[in-house]
């Protein structure tokens, strides 16, 4: 019994990540910085999965306006980064957005 409870919490685990990397959103934490800039902060997207960078580069481009609390910000350069996350106990890969106001 405690062997088919440990499969099936293994086989949520697979499928919930296989989901994520398919279907998942994209949701940024907004970072605006005195100078008007500022960078959206995507943690969980990585690099090394290319179907969900395929729709990452499908919803977010270089050169793209984004609002942001009435302000227009344009896409300048997106990068890979690699931040300490103590939710996590340590380091979380991700993607970086930097803005400019336009």
């Amino acid at each position: 019994m405690a062997v088919l409870v440990i499969l099936c919490g293994i086989i949520a685990i697979v499928i919930g990540v296989w989901y994520n990397i398919n279907y998942g959103k994209f949701t940024p934490k907004i970072e605006i910085f005195s100078d008007g800039t500022g960078r959206m902060l995507f943690l969980g997207v990585s690099e090394r999965c290319k179907k969900q960078m395929v729709r990452f580069n499908a919803e977010y481009q270089v050169g793209q306006i984004i609002n942001y609390q009435g302000q227009k910000y344009v896409i300048e350069e997106i990068k890979p980064i690699t931040t300490i996350d103590v939710k996590y106990l340590g380091p979380r890969h991700g993607l970086a957005a930097y803005l400019k106001r336009a």
